[in-house]
């Protein structure tokens, strides 16, 4: 968040003019008005505690929202140099070495104390908890130094200081305390709240919630008598515990620097003074059991041996001992992290998964951060203490996690993705399944069945606990696996044809290579039937006439029907559009332009009707285009853009390729014209690809309604135009002085397998100004968007002084007129008739 100050030496300022500058970049959910406040904190960083405080009595910033977290935490532990080269905070030098200091440090926790019992009662705005323990931290530490346990007192610590610091650290360090007993009274509520909970959605909120009041109440412990002494360390293992317990582990290695970033910084003087506490007094460790687990509450007694593990060690931090319950012979051994708060049973978490488990692929696939409460099974695994999504979940700990799920009486079997993968030397080996049908979908065996079930691939969503296989409800396919055929459930009788297929292969090699790859493309159908008295053969179904019904949904799932065919008027088998209404797929795919273009189908009228030619339209593919040779231009289809293709219309009578309204459909026709040009007129527009890329680049369906919106996507959008711009600006060639010192000699670079009169010069500075357009509009709505310095050094290297320059060579006459720029787009390239003057008079 930004705070709206700027810092000359050690003084800063702030100014209103600043700050409102920087109000476009707040965050929706904070108020201007706290803003304001936020901002105004760090002008004057004498003062900055000062005006701390007024915020936290006058009630002007609520601190609920997370930047207003990090903007506070920025201003408790600022450091700067002083003239000795030294780093301090000087913000803090009123509390560290002034004498009047003391009234200053009773407000800070008046003040703190009034916030916190305001909050008490709604554990929903843990992050006031969180911004007045970081507080109260920072005032600890510059007025008290380190206690120590080796000194002849608790006390003796702070005997050197006056009556009047005494006072002021008690106090402090009993609001601290207060602090911490907040803490725990919130994870007691929210753990009730997360039993009372019945979505899944709320109860991952609530865990989360858990982690972060927990560790929040961590900090509230520092290495001091005051802060932590013998009966502390059941409520530091405790909560440390619980935060671990509820975060996930991209949580534990991410999220959570906010909390984790000061426990971290003096984490070693607490794990020395957890070692001097647990050796001076080992039941605490039993205080904890009794706190954390059920099996030590639940029992009138036992016995325990706590013994640390190899000091100075990897594991130092670890203490473990034999658990034995009062009047039983068996035992159990029982771990504790005394600094990272894993609590072990066995070798086994007591409350949460394994980390081998939830760091795992499949877990993460499936369940992605969610943690929940487990126990162990009594067979070496998990199973989870209350209904997930309507169902128990049961776990194993494996080289691959194996997970099973209990719903309605019904045990089904996950089945890892990979087991779908097959092993092979050869560079084109697939699976027989769509690719789609094994990144989409999650796989489920049960125990008294030969089916496997194809469900959705996470667990909060809405049709994965309907799952019901006797009613084919959460179901999308069902592979049997004695006959090895997979059915459609939403429609009955039909089946998937697997890419093995001599059919799948046809269809795909024939016709639909040209929009996609072949684990991309669905076929299904229905299985022959025999029919009638004469042994004649017809598949069945309502829709008689439809052999097999193609999907695309990489395409936006578009849907093409197989029909039969009249051999009297038809030469095969028409493919019909359902998308479409009355078009079909042309037999023939050349229509006059875009010569060697290997992808984009054609769509037509039914062959042999009146209207084959009426209407014809072209579905291109959208995705980066290679050149590699004049006869070759192919489209990356196994990596689409957004959107993944783009429709456009032959209108005959106009001679055009006709694009449609979006103006990023334009831009990528003109690539398609320039990458495919020749040096000849295409038959179908009566001109060269690359005049009629021109002809596009320059028309104000390029260049007009740049933004039709102020939403936040608008950038997302242009910045997927500009990828385009960036392609067709390559097309033009790169001029750079060879060797770059003496500027003597020129190296031009053409692009691969282009005609020199194709690679026009124009292409670069046409893409460099719509550039300039659109990052001009931008700045209207108070947004920019910075181009890769990839894409940047390339246009410079084809819109530079030797790329100006080639643009009034006496070769430019050979091109075609209609590809040079026009007089308002040659102005902004040269500028005005004197800098022409130098151009033509050789001196650039």
């Amino acid at each position: 968040m930004c705070a709206g100050g700027s810092t000359t030496k050690t003084r800063c300022f702030a100014t209103n003019q600043r700050l409102t500058e920087t109000k476009k970049v707040a965050s929706a959910n904070i108020p201007l008005t706290e803003f304001e406040a936020i901002g105004m904190l760090r002008a004057g960083h004498r003062l900055q505690i000062e005006r701390f405080l007024e915020c936290m009595s006058q009630r002007s910033v609520s601190f609920r929202e997370k930047d207003v977290v990090t903007a506070s935490m920025a201003l408790f532990w600022q450091v700067a140099p002083n003239s000795t080269g030294m780093w301090y905070r000087d913000a803090w030098s009123r509390i560290a070495n002034s004498a009047d200091a003391n009234d200053l440090v009773l407000d800070c926790a008046r003040h703190a104390q009034e916030l916190l019992e305001n909050a008490r009662e709604n554990w929903d705005g843990h992050n006031v908890l969180l911004v007045v323990t970081l507080f109260l931290r920072a005032v600890f530490e510059h007025i008290v130094p380190s206690g120590s346990l080796e000194e002849e007192s608790p006390g003796a610590s702070s005997t050197s200081q006056t009556p009047q610091v005494q006072r002021a650290q008690h106090e402090v360090a009993r609001v601290l305390r207060f602090s911490r007993k907040i803490a725990k009274e919130w994870v007691k509520k929210i753990g009730e709240a997360t039993d009372r909970c019945t979505q899944e959605a709320g109860t991952q909120k609530l865990l989360a919630k858990t982690a972060a009041v927990a560790s929040t109440g961590v900090l509230t412990f520092m290495d001091h008598d005051l802060l932590m002494m013998h009966d502390d360390v059941a409520d530091f293992l405790h909560l440390r515990a619980v935060a671990h317990d509820n975060q996930s582990v991209k949580e534990l290695r991410q999220h959570t620097w906010q909390r984790q970033h000061h426990f971290h910084a003096d984490a070693e003087n607490l794990l020395q003074r957890n070692h001097r506490l647990i050796q001076d007094t080992p039941t605490c460790l039993d205080n904890f059991l009794q706190l954390h687990w059920g099996g030590a509450l639940n029992t009138s007694g036992f016995r325990t041996n706590w013994q640390r593990h190899r000091k100075g060690a990897a594991s130092d931090s670890w203490y473990h001992s034999e658990f034995v319950r009062e009047g039983s012979s068996q035992s159990c051994k029982v771990e504790i992290d005394v600094l990272g708060g894993l609590f072990l049973i066995d070798g086994k978490p007591c409350r949460r998964l394994p980390e081998s488990i939830t760091s795992h692929a499949v877990y993460d696939r499936l369940f992605g951060p969610s943690v929940f409460a487990v126990e162990p099974d009594g067979r070496g695994g998990y199973i989870t203490k209350s209904n997930v999504q309507g169902a128990t979940f049961v776990f194993r700990d494996g080289k691959i996690p194996e997970i099973e799920e209990v719903r309605n009486g019904v045990c089904s079997i996950l089945v890892p993705d990979s087991c779908f993968k097959i092993i092979s030397n050869e560079p084109q080996s697939t699976n027989d399944f769509p690719r789609t049908f094994i990144q989409d979908y999650s796989h489920w065996i049960t125990r008294d069945s030969a089916m496997l079930y194809f469900r959705p691939k996470s667990y909060a969503a809405d049709k994965f606990k309907s799952f019901d296989p006797a009613q084919d409800l959460g179901i999308e396919y069902v592979l049997d696996l004695e006959t090895r055929m997979t059915r459609v459930v939403q429609k009955n009788g039909w089946f998937l044809v697997d890419i093995a297929n001599h059919t799948h292969k046809t269809l795909f090699k024939n016709i639909f290579h040209r929009v996609c790859v072949q684990p991309d493309l669905h076929v299904f159908a229905q299985p022959l039937k025999c029919l009638g008295v004469n042994g004649s053969q017809h598949f069945g179904g309502e829709r008689n006439s439809v052999l097999a019904e193609v999907r695309l949904p990489r395409l936006q799932n578009l849907r093409f029907d197989l029909l039969k065919f009249d051999s009297l008027i038809q030469s095969s088998n028409p493919i019909r559009a359902t998308d479409y209404r009355d078009l079909c797929v042309a037999a023939n795919q050349n229509f006059g332009t875009l010569y060697g273009l290997q992808h984009g189908l054609l769509l037509e009228g039914p062959e042999g009707s009146h209207r084959q030619y009426e209407k014809r339209v072209l579905l291109m593919p959208h995705g980066k285009t290679k050149r590699i040779s004049r006869e070759k231009i192919v489209i990356d289809v196994d990596n689409l853009r957004e959107p993944a293709f783009f429709k456009y219309e032959l209108r005959d009578e106009l001679q055009e390729v006709h694009p449609p309204k979006p103006r990023h459909a334009t831009t990528y026709l003109s690539l398609l014209h320039a990458i495919t040009s020749g040096l000849f007129p295409d038959p179908f527009l009566g001109c060269t690809g690359t005049q009629k890329s021109i002809s596009l680049l320059q028309s104000g369906r390029c260049c007009g309604n740049l933004i039709t919106s102020m939403e936040d996507d608008v950038i997302e959008i242009l910045a997927r135009e500009v990828i385009t711009l960036a392609d067709i600006a390559n097309i033009s060639p790169a001029r750079n002085f060879y060797p770059p010192n003496l500027e003597v000699m020129e190296v031009v670079e053409w692009p691969s397998s282009f005609e020199p009169l194709c690679a026009h010069n124009s292409f670069a500075f046409l893409a460099m100004q719509r550039m300039d357009d659109m990052s001009n509009t931008l700045k209207l709505i108070c947004k920019t968007h910075k181009i890769p310095d990839v894409q940047k050094e390339a246009i410079q290297k084809r819109t530079g002084h030797l790329s100006k320059r080639a643009m009034l060579t006496s070769s430019l006459p050979l091109y075609p007129m209609d590809c040079n720029l026009d007089d308002e787009e040659f102005s902004r390239v040269f500028g005005n008739d004197d800098v022409l003057c130098e151009w033509t008079g050789g001196r650039g």
